[in-house]
């Protein structure tokens, strides 16, 4: 396995996608805000903080916790795949310019044709190149339909109309 930063285009600025589960306290009365915070603080101390970040897939809120050594003290990552993933994470929010993209309206349903429009392709296309190989067709006949300009652009068009429905 090979675990790389984020591509950047040739000629191109370093930025990266900046996410999150995201949390928020939100206005209530002054007993409620004080516990919200106090939670928040408690849930972002480093240790804690790391062990659930890196159990859930994300990097830990702090710069201090984003460091490869302190994960690897309060996590059992050593020695493990997951290590070079955080290591090369860890390497583009330290080398990039993060931003967040805007929210607006249907901007969750846009994501999420985002999300899997090439993933669900791509599941498709290699459900199809398997049976022809099973079939008995070379690799090469097998994915001569996937692996053309045109394939490409028929996906992007369909992905393209499927967000044109939904944002407006």
């Amino acid at each position: 396995m090979e675990v790389l930063e984020a591509p950047e285009f040739e000629g191109g600025e370093d930025y990266a996608v900046q996410q999150g589960a995201g949390m928020a306290v939100t206005k209530t009365d002054e007993k409620q805000m004080y516990a919200s915070v106090q939670f928040l603080k408690w849930f972002t101390e480093d240790e804690r903080n790391i062990q659930f970040s890196v159990a859930s897939g994300y990097l830990p809120v702090t710069k201090t916790a984003n460091d490869v050594k302190k994960i690897e003290e309060t996590t059992n990552m050593t020695g493990n795949n997951e290590l070079p993933i955080v290591k090369a994470a860890i390497d583009t929010v330290n080398h990039n310019t993060l931003y967040t993209t805007k929210a607006f309206e249907d901007g969750t349903d846009a994501r999420n044709i985002l999300e899997y429009a090439m993933s669900d392709k791509a599941s498709a296309d290699r459900k199809t190149v398997v049976k022809r190989l099973e079939k008995g067709e070379s690799f090469d006949e097998a994915v001569k339909d996937f692996v053309s300009d045109s394939n490409f652009d028929t996906w992007y068009e369909a992905t393209k109309a499927e967000l044109e429905k939904v944002v407006k």
